[in-house]
């Protein structure tokens, strides 16, 4: 038989285990549900608001962002990577923000935690942009499918990583730029929300121009000069750096 302070023991570690872990995942729960309240009030967010307030359940480090990033239909949009820190914790919880403005107004954000994201947007704002997107790209999107596509991580460059290899005839995801019979996937590319996506869709339809005997449509000329025109801030690699955010037209 244990020994009645050992069995003592046991039931007080077990106890405080059981007490701490409910109380940190509390404190994590109050200070989400703050910090998501706050952004209910999407339209009047600024970083100065952000860093300055005091909150009741945690506390802002310093936010890092991009600001500016042109997109289409006359819409910028800022990324913005929040930490946040529940009171008396040293743990913390992170987001990407991601905020929509037309004409230096904000018609929205959206909020990706991990691959879980919420979004916050005017009345029938988000679906106009949706329908504009469509119809200027030819695609046929969901708000859902162009949400995913838009908030996934790509990243622009051939030499990314520790040991980047050089390669003769660039590629992305192992579609090579000189088969004639990835035309499809470069044309969905320059259709795409994501303007990483897109800015690999313009390199290989030029590339396959230029080596093949492929001849751009009508479409492709005019997806593939509005994109260059635009020149976006994108998300860049040199080397094992990411997130260098530059125009690269």
């Amino acid at each position: 038989m244990f020994d009645k302070n050992i069995e003592m023991k046991i039931f007080i570690t077990l106890f405080l285990v059981t007490f701490f872990s409910t109380y940190a995942q509390n404190a994590d729960e109050l200070a989400d549900t703050e910090f998501r309240k706050y952004l209910n009030d999407f339209e009047n967010f600024n970083l100065d608001s952000l860093t300055t307030k005091k909150f009741i359940h945690f506390e802002v480090q310093p936010p890092f962002s991009n600001t500016g990033i042109q997109r289409d239909f006359n819409i910028t949009e800022d990324k913005v990577y929040v930490i946040i820190i529940p009171n008396g914790w040293d743990f913390f919880l992170d987001y990407n923000l991601h905020i929509f403005k037309e004409n230096d107004s904000i018609i929205g954000v959206i909020v990706k935690e991990y691959s879980n994201f919420k979004y916050y947007f005017k009345d029938y704002k988000l679906p106009s942009l949706v329908a504009k997107h469509n119809d200027f790209y030819n695609t046929s999107l969901t708000v859902s499918e162009y949400l995913n596509e838009l908030l996934e991580m790509e990243i622009y460059g051939y030499y990314c990583g520790y040991s980047p290899v050089y390669k003769e005839v660039p590629e992305k995801d192992d579609f090579l730029f000189d088969k004639l019979e990835n035309i499809e996937v470069f044309r969905k590319w320059l259709g795409s929300p994501n303007l990483e996506l897109q800015t690999y869709g313009v390199d290989a339809m030029e590339y396959l121009k230029k080596h093949t005997k492929f001849k751009f449509r009508k479409e492709d000329h005019k997806l593939i000069k509005h994109i260059k025109h635009r020149n976006s801030l994108i998300n860049t690699c040199s080397g094992c750096n990411a997130g260098i955010f530059k125009k690269v037209f």
